[in-house]
C-alpha cells in the first residue's frame, strides 16, 4: 500500500470562508487539494468536510463555447471566488 503525505495551509477567501489548500504529487501527476468545512451539514451521516482534488495539468482543452465545469471551478478556487459559499 502506497502512502502519500502533504501539508495544507489555512486560507481565507474573498467571501470570508476559511478553507485549507495544498498540493500532492502521486507518481508523476500533481494535484491541488482544497478542503472545506461542511457548513451545510444536515445530519450526522453527512460529511464534516468536503475535499476537492484536481489535477494541475489540464491535458485536454475544452472548446470556448463549451466550458469545462471542473476547470472553471478550479480557476475559481485559485482566485478564491467560491460563489456558492457566500
Amino acid at each position: 500500500m502506497a502512502e502519500y503525505k502533504t501539508g495544507l495551509w489555512k486560507k481565507k477567501g474573498k467571501s470570508g470562508i476559511t478553507f485549507c489548500s495544498g498540493k500532492i504529487k502521486i507518481g508523476t501527476q500533481e494535484y491541488q487539494i482544497v478542503l472545506f468545512n461542511n457548513d451545510k451539514k444536515g445530519n450526522d451521516k453527512a460529511p464534516d468536510f468536503n475535499l476537492i482534488l484536481r489535477t494541475e495539468e489540464i491535458k485536454q482543452e475544452s472548446p470556448k463555447d463549451n466550458v469545462d465545469p471542473f476547470k472553471a471551478f478550479g480557476e475559481m478556487i485559485e482566485n478564491e471566488e467560491i460563489p456558492f459559499w457566500d
